[in-house]
């Protein structure tokens, strides 16, 4: 029987394989984190002085700065208003499967309070990074956990349709 000739298949012949979707994201990410990343610390900081300055009560001056960053985790099952997305490189003391964690600006529906949220939750970012994309922000939803085998996966979700009675008037 002779001997059959085999044609490599992808780059080994010149042919280019296209990125998956997951490859151009994090790709992008990492962009994106090149400069989003560099202002971070300082935008923490701001608010916390704003939170100082505005106060009314010396409690208020001294509790201002408390609250820095919270994480994906601390605000599950809390109904956010995202306002903007930024992005910062992963470190050795946070790593993420993606190489960035979103740094998260919202308001808390249930306090009307500014927060910043960090996580690295690769769902909650691929879903944030689309809903930008299409122009959704700001953006009702609320970050849900998930059960897995090694812990808890974090979801970022849609917020509850509620019921409004017939009559009521429409919220503003």
């Amino acid at each position: 029987m002779p001997e059959q000739s085999v044609t490599p298949v992808g780059p080994a012949n010149g042919e280019v394989v296209p990125a998956k979707p997951h490859e151009k994201l994090m790709e992008f990410l990492a962009r994106r984190a090149e400069v989003d990343g560099v202002n971070r610390s300082f935008e923490v900081a701001s608010m916390q002085v704003d939170k100082i300055l505005s106060a009314t009560t010396d409690q208020e001056i001294w509790d201002a700065d408390e609250k820095g960053t919270s994480n994906g985790q601390d605000m599950t099952d809390v109904e956010l208003l995202v306002q903007e997305v930024k992005y910062a490189k992963t470190s050795e003391e946070y790593d993420a499967d993606l190489g960035v964690y979103a740094i998260i600006s919202a308001i808390r529906l249930d306090t009307g309070e500014e927060v910043v949220i960090a996580t690295g939750a690769a769902l909650v970012i691929a879903k944030l990074r689309a809903m930008e994309a299409r122009g959704k922000f700001p953006l009702e939803c609320v970050i849900r956990g998930t059960k897995a085998g090694n812990g808890t996966v974090l979801k970022l979700r849609p917020l509850a349709k509620r019921v409004v009675a017939a009559g009521a008037p429409a919220e503003q």
